[in-house]
């Protein structure tokens, strides 16, 4: 029984060895953390005070200094009391109406420790336009002509009325203005404005106006435009002139040009846009020129025919890309002609509906010749 007895007391030795040392590391370990904790510098940061720098500002625009001690402070959060707030290191704020207002600050450093403080400050302001919004933010002129400006500004949301004056006795209530000066000079410009209790803002700007010599040819076009006409492609155009003119000399965008009067018509061969020119001149040499824009949006397929010759002929008449198909009243025979005059194709038809085959022709202008019993007619065709 001794042997066995020595191996129990042994193995009990064991145990309590082992677990002396595991309650050892434990103890260990919590002294460790208590000293880590206790060797934390604790937080110092402290925002010792806030208050109104006297040297900026107005009864509602207030300028706040603060003093800062136990640290560096890296956030800032300031609250005014009235709904506006800033993360600003230089705090300020402006009041819209009289009260006293909780202004609270809160300051963080890097190590996030935090302080705050909020004390209350009093806005009196004896006159009631103090406390308005109103302002002018921004006054800017645009120049089209030497003499011909544009007048810019961007006020306050209440602004109500806006004058401008120009310096020449001129004046204007649009917030945007386009003003034309009558002579060279420096003019004095003032811009006021008013909210709805008559509160005032101004701004002023100098401008100067310096144009060359003008011109003494007083010859001038006017009314370039295009008159009622039956053709889609072809354009009556028309122009008035202040004083009688000497020439006049049409320009009509697809290289053709002539001398012509006040009235004119001209034919085009393609569908887009053309910029048309007329080039006046008087006895005395004067000039002036004017241009308009014309849009071809059509070409037409009957050029130069009768009407009733028409209407005894065919009922209509249609050009793709693939054929041209018609209708006629009569039988004839035809010649399709292209812009040389060379004949591409021709035929007999009767009458009936009628289909001509064009998928090998080239897309452009063509005549169509149709010789009937009543007569030759010339039909313009386009081939997109």
């Amino acid at each position: 029984m001794r042997p066995a007895l020595f191996i129990l007391y042994h193995e009990f030795l064991i145990f309590d060895v082992l677990s002396d040392m595991k309650n050892n590391y434990v103890l260990l370990l919590f002294l460790l953390l208590t000293f880590q904790i206790q060797a934390q510098t604790p937080c110092q940061l402290s925002l010792d005070d806030f208050y109104l720098d006297t040297t900026a500002g107005d009864c509602n625009h207030l300028f706040f200094k603060y003093t800062i001690s136990g640290g560096t402070a890296t956030k800032f959060f300031w609250t005014y009391g009235d709904g506006n707030s800033c993360t600003c290191i230089h705090p300020k704020n402006t009041y819209n109406q009289n009260g006293t207002f909780q202004v609270c600050g809160r300051i963080e450093d890097a190590n996030g420790c935090v302080d705050s403080l909020c004390k209350s400050f009093t806005v009196n302001c004896s006159d009631p336009c103090q406390l308005s919004e109103l302002g002018i933010f921004s006054v800017d002129t645009l120049s089209y002509t030497c003499d011909e400006v544009e007048f810019i500004t961007i006020t306050s949301n209440n602004t109500k009325k806006v004058k401008w004056d120009f310096g020449d006795g001129d004046s204007s209530d649009t917030k945007y203005v386009i003003h034309k000066y009558k002579s060279n000079g420096t003019y004095q410009v003032r811009l006021i404005i008013n909210d709805s209790i008559n509160c005032a803002d101004t701004a002023n700007i100098e401008l100067t106006i310096d144009c060359p010599p003008v011109d003494t040819c007083d010859f001038k076009l006017s009314g370039l435009d295009t008159l009622p006409f039956k053709s889609a492609n072809t354009k009556k155009f028309t122009i008035n002139t202040n004083k009688p003119y000497k020439s006049l000399y049409w320009i009509y965008g697809d290289g053709i040009s002539e001398s012509g009067g006040k009235q004119t018509t001209h034919t085009y061969q393609f569908i887009t846009d053309y910029i048309v020119c007329v080039i006046g001149e008087n006895s005395s040499g004067c000039m002036d020129t004017l241009c308009l824009k014309v849009d071809i949006k059509a070409i037409d397929l009957i050029n130069d025919i009768e009407t009733s010759l028409v209407s005894d002929v065919y009922k209509y008449l249609i050009v793709t890309s693939d054929e041209l198909s018609l209708e006629l009243k009569t039988s004839c025979s035809f010649e399709l002609l292209d812009a040389s005059g060379k004949v591409v194709l021709s035929g007999s038809m009767s009458e009936g509906k009628q289909m001509v085959d064009i998928r090998t022709l080239s897309s452009g202008i063509y005549t169509l010749s149709l010789k009937t019993e009543m007569g030759l007619i010339h039909l313009k065709v386009f081939k997109p």
